[in-house]
């Protein structure tokens, strides 16, 4: 459309031209010359600064995606293999900074980061620039606004903390040359600073009033101890020396020295310092001020905090309440689906039966046929040492190097998985093929501007590895009525959590008000007080997985709506992956311009699950009714009862009136 204004302008600007020399009386040679000569010098001075603007574009970006790899040392670690060849310096061997003037620094750089970006005019940028700018522009909004809430992050948090993390990211650190050895042990000898700065920066909030909730206080120190108990065979012993026994090209020297080394900085740093910081938090018990969520902070500001947290998890720009609704709708209409599935059902779903998470992965890599090809990725796959997994973590995928795809590693939690082969197969689908492995490796080979590999827009990211598992779950060899039990609870579990997170931290429920809306949308009142202490543990956490997941049904049934029977799976697919992780807000534009394409409209109004065809069972939507309106019970069967006896009444009423009629005499003439 703009190359077809701007051939518009320039010959429009030559006829011009032409006519001006024409009227100085100049040979017709001469006029057509000068002509041509003024409209080139016009389109050049027009284009030129164009085509500037977008290497410089580049150049920006690609200094923004420097200084973010040169400023984090374990982030470039994880991000490149071959740092060099990316043109990269390893600056300073650290875990980094934290603490109210990192913080404040941080809003500074990203707020000049900002303001560059919004010097480059957004019209004069390429396609693939232009998505570049719109997901940049998003990702330092939401940096500033949760960077400007430090009293709020906890690193000590048991789910979402930084502390809890170190340990699972240190075993992962994977060692491609003799020099990442080196740099390891280095990382290790800053284990001490870095979390001194962690707990004096808790320590600072605390004075505050804002500090763990007691039963997050409870968890940490779980975590902790499960993590002493390992001694001579704590996984960052154990990893490491295996680690090294498969590092090819060492001396038996070497070897010892390194595994010496290693043992002795865990025993005498990192094993003690745990030790310490268990005891510091413990005297810091009770020092939080609002013992409820978020949301009861004085002066708005846990509420300020939770809505840019909203931002961040959900990939919308709506309020916590509009999220609150349009989760509220999912529920009612998945529990109208679920229930008509499980009326058809004549017996309980059946299950999986994998003999491993190999097989589990080679499965799912060879049933990928509505998901564009890609390249078949090699990866690793095995069980997390109990004494570093999260409790809220099934299951994680490290991101491959961008370097190099075929480096991928997804890590299993067997205490929360063990005995459940269908729900580790869902979860692997999740993880690997098509979530996260499959969906970062596929954009990865589109070679995007290496920033864009940094920036996390948690909603688009696991919603899709949520939204993809009734895909896989339907191929996995199940019959259909289970799989689509097993794929339409999950989603009404995560979308509930998500809701109820909503809810407390957004919206102010407390565990009364909370159970009354539980019972609302079918769940038991009975878990009001456990739902509610879990999403004040972790506010904000739940949202990315469950209104994630349902922004992608959403856009499916509107397309399939649109589109008819023009729909294709592998071209809707296509399409939300082709760009990128990105807000919502942006992939919704790109779907309205591919239905525009075939010549149809994307539609506002949509029913989640309706081209399932399972909803349609008139005794599940009377029972659904029962299920989210529990109170309308006692009314109706009152009424039915009242109603019952009119029957009766009048039916009595007639026979009496028939009877009476007979035994009349007949009138005399």
């Amino acid at each position: 459309m703009q190359s077809a204004r701007n051939v518009c302008f320039f010959f429009f600007a030559f006829l011009l031209l032409y006519n001006g020399f024409k009227e100085v009386r100049m040979k017709t040679v001469l006029r057509k010359t000068a002509a041509v000569l003024f409209t080139v010098v016009l389109f050049l001075s027009s284009v030129i600064p164009v085509f500037a603007q977008g290497e410089e574009f580049d150049d920006f970006l690609f200094s923004e995606w420097k200084a973010m790899m040169e400023s984090d040392f374990m982030s470039m670690h994880f991000s490149v293999r071959d740092y060099r060849a990316k043109g990269l310096e390893k600056k300073n061997i650290s875990f980094g900074e934290t603490g109210y003037a990192y913080y404040q620094n941080l809003v500074r750089q990203d707020q000049e980061s900002l303001d560059r970006l919004h010097s480059f005019r957004y019209d004069s940028l390429s396609e693939s620039q232009k998505y570049d700018y719109l997901v940049y522009e998003r990702f330092l909004h939401d940096e500033i606004a949760r960077s400007g809430c430090a009293d709020f992050i906890e690193k000590f948090n048991p789910y979402s903390g930084e502390f809890g993390d170190l340990p699972s990211m240190l075993t992962e650190f994977v060692f491609f040359e003799k020099e990442d050895i080196d740099d390891y042990l280095l990382l290790l000898q800053d284990y001490d600073r870095y979390c001194e700065d962690l707990l004096e920066f808790t320590q600072q909030q605390a004075e505050k009033g804002y500090f763990l909730l007691d039963i997050s206080l409870d968890e940490t120190e779980q975590l902790i101890d499960s993590f002493l108990a390992k001694q001579e065979d704590n996984p960052l012993i154990v990893i490491f020396d295996q680690n090294i026994d498969a590092f090819a090209g060492l001396s038996e020297e070497e070897r010892t020295a390194y595994k010496q080394k290693n043992h002795d900085i865990v025993f005498q740093e990192i094993l003690p310092e745990n030790e310490r910081i268990k005891q510091e938090l413990e005297k810091l018990r009770g020092s939080r001020s609002v013992q409820d969520s978020l949301y009861y902070y004085p002066d708005g500001r846990g509420k300020e905090y939770y809505a840019a947290l909203t931002r961040y998890n959900t990939g919308s720009s709506d309020s916590p309440q509009k999220c609150f609704d349009y989760l509220n709708k999912a529920l009612k209409e998945s529990m109208n689906a679920l229930v008509a599935v499980t009326l058809r059902m004549e017996e309980e779903p059946a299950g999986l039966s994998f003999s491993s998470p190999q097989e589990i992965l080679e499965y799912l890599r060879s049933h990928l046929g509505h998901f564009p090809e890609n390249p078949h990725e090699n990866y690793i796959v095995s069980y997390l040492d109990p004494s570093i997994a999260n409790p809220s973590t099934r299951a994680y995928y490290m991101l491959c190097p961008i370097d190099d795809i075929d480096y991928n590693v997804i890590r299993i939690n067997g205490d929360l998985t063990d005995g459940d082969t269908t729900g580790l197969y869902a979860t692997l689908a999740h993880e690997g093929f098509p979530g996260h492995l499959y969906q970062f490796t596929w954009y990865v080979g589109t070679n995007p501007n290496p920033l864009r590999n940094e920036l996390e827009m948690m909603g688009y990211q696991e919603g899709w590895a949520q939204y993809v598992q009734r895909d896989l779950l339907l191929q996995s060899g199940l019959d259909e009525l289970s799989a689509r039990y097993f794929f339409l609870n999950s989603y009404f579990s995560y979308a509930a959590n998500a809701a109820a997170d909503l809810a407390v931290n957004g919206l102010g429920y407390t565990p009364e008000k909370l159970a009354k809306w539980m019972t609302s949308v079918g769940l038991e009142e009975s878990g009001a007080q456990g739902l509610y202490d879990y999403v004040i543990m972790m506010p904000g956490e739940i949202l990315s997985y469950g209104y994630g997941q349902m922004k992608f049904l959403e856009y499916r049934e509107r397309v399939i709506h649109a589109l008819g029977d023009q729909f294709s799976e592998t071209e809707f697919h296509q399409v939300l992956l082709e760009n990128g992780p990105r807000p919502f807000e942006v992939l919704e534009d790109d779907l309205n311009r591919y239905c525009k394409a075939k010549g149809k409209r994307l539609g506002k109004g949509f029913t989640f699950f309706k081209s399932e065809h399972i909803e349609d069972i008139g005794i599940a939507k009377v029972l659904s009714f029962f299920i989210f309106h529990p109170e309308a019970l006692p009314c109706i069967l009152v009424g039915a009862l009242i109603l019952f006896i009119l029957i009766i009444g009048l039916i009595v009423f007639g026979i009496v009136r028939l009877f009476k009629k007979k035994k009349r005499k007949p009138a005399e003439l």
